[in-house]
């Protein structure tokens, strides 16, 4: 009878942990010669069976504070979702909140560096915007967060091109669908929240095009050489 490749991870892990445990060499080396096999017929490598313990310790990091909420926000925490596999919820309401984001240890620890880099970055592409009115920069920098938003959706879904790409992308889908499914029960049950949904402007339509233009050119990663 096949098994799932959870089912596979599973068994090398405890097949690691006896390894790990026993003081009798006999033993060791069984249970370490049982757990090469099971990576060599189910297509593994250890860096799989430790990124499936990482997924397995879901966290939700303390959360920025803001004072005040702007639709673009959301846009970028969005984006930030697609490409870090997280998810971001907001807590407390009025003039004071926090955004925070869930994943494993890693992938939060890069989203909220990467949310505290856009959102200074597009904070300061409003300012230097120039536009006359409050009205007009907001509009301005939703647009930005639109674009910003596209970009990351379009970057998910990208097909590579090579064979060894094409197995390293099956890798990819694989952990991630994994990494989303364990995300979604994490945020079910110790949350029981979703995530807010990103807005395009109901403001100067000018602006948000303007917005949506220079939003191509907004880095989607802290580093942009790690781009492409």
């Amino acid at each position: 009878m096949a098994i799932t490749r959870e089912q596979a991870i599973e068994k090398i892990q405890k097949l690691l942990a006896l390894a790990n445990g026993t003081d009798k060499e006999g033993e060791m080396k069984n249970a370490m010669r049982l757990a090469q096999a099971f990576l060599r017929k189910h297509d593994l490598e250890m860096s799989d069976v430790e990124l499936q313990e990482e997924i397995q310790d879901m966290v939700t990091e303390p959360g920025m504070e803001f004072t005040r909420t702007y639709q673009w926000m959301w846009s970028i925490a969005h984006a930030i979702d697609c490409v870090c596999t997280t998810n971001h919820f907001r807590s407390g309401y009025g003039w004071k909140f926090r955004m925070h984001f869930c994943g494993t240890k890693t992938d939060v620890a890069t989203a909220t560096e990467l949310f505290k880099f856009l959102y200074d970055t597009i904070q300061a592409m409003g300012k230097a915007a120039h536009y006359p009115s409050i009205r007009e920069r907001n509009s301005y920098c939703n647009g930005i967060g639109y674009r910003v938003h596209q970009r990351a959706k379009e970057l998910v879904v990208e097909e590579p091109e090579g064979e060894m790409d094409q197995i390293d992308g099956e890798r990819c889908k694989a952990i991630m669908v994994v990494k989303e499914k364990e995300l979604t029960e994490y945020m079910e049950r110790e949350h029981n929240i979703r995530t807010i949904k990103a807005k395009t402007s109901n403001g100067s339509m000018s602006a948000f095009m303007h917005g949506v233009m220079d939003g191509e050119n907004v880095p989607l990663s802290v580093n942009p050489k790690l781009e492409g």
